[in-house]
C-alpha cells in the first residue's frame, strides 16, 4: 500500500513539473514572437484577429486588419506569427453577394 501511494505521489509530481515546463516554453515562444515583430509580418492576436504589422513602436504595434484599416494593439496582444500557405494560395474573402440582409419579416432586402 505504501509503495502505491509513493508511485501516485511521484506521478503527480512529475505531471506538475511537466506542465510547468510546458507553460514556460510557451511563454518563451510568445516572447520571441513579440520581440521579433517587423512591418510586413502577418500575425494573430490573442483575440483571434489576423493582421499585417504596419508599425512597431515600443509596447505598441499597429496592425492592418483590412485594406486601409489600421488598429493599435499592445505588443503583448500578439499571440503568434502566421505562416504563409505552403501551396502559395491565399484565403479568399467572401464576396459581397454572400451577405444577405434579412428584415424582421424574413424577406431579403
Amino acid at each position: 500500500m505504501g509503495a502505491a501511494i509513493s508511485i501516485i505521489f511521484l506521478a503527480c509530481a512529475a505531471a506538475l513539473v511537466w506542465m510547468a515546463m510546458r507553460g514556460q516554453r510557451e511563454m518563451r515562444r510568445r516572447a520571441d514572437v513579440q520581440s521579433g515583430l517587423h512591418p510586413g509580418d502577418e500575425v494573430m492576436t490573442t483575440a483571434g484577429i489576423y493582421g499585417v504589422v504596419h508599425e512597431v513602436d515600443g509596447d505598441h504595434v499597429w496592425l492592418e486588419v483590412a485594406p486601409g484599416t489600421v488598429l493599435k494593439f499592445a505588443r503583448r496582444a500578439v499571440a503568434a506569427r502566421v505562416t504563409p500557405a505552403t501551396d502559395g494560395s491565399t484565403p479568399e474573402a467572401p464576396s459581397a453577394d454572400a451577405v444577405v440582409d434579412h428584415d424582421r419579416d424574413g424577406t431579403e432586402g
